[in-house]
């Protein structure tokens, strides 16, 4: 998408089996970006995946080649929250 990624994959063998009688693997990939200075975080899961690399990290490539075109939110300032416990409350 133009910048890098750092990720991770993985994969995880249940319990289940498939049709086949092949056991189901939950596969995965989690991911940050940009690499220099991250900004997004994406986790993509497959629950029948083969592997994470193939199953999930070009879904997450997609998502985040779709993120880079986001307008750049750093003008804006987040609002504070106020939770009320009883009588006491607290600005975070």
């Amino acid at each position: 998408p133009g910048y890098l990624i750092g990720g991770k994959t993985g994969t995880a063998e249940t319990s289940f089996k498939n049709s086949n009688g092949r056991r189901i693997k939950h596969t995965w990939f989690v991911a940050y970006a940009p690499h220099e200075n991250p900004r997004y975080a994406v986790v993509v899961l497959d629950s029948e995946g083969l592997s994470g690399r193939s199953s999930c990290a070009p879904l997450a490539k997609i998502v985040f080649t779709s993120l880079k075109d986001l307008p750049n939110p750093s003008h804006i300032e987040p609002r504070k929250k106020v939770f009320t416990l009883g009588d006491n409350a607290r600005s975070l």
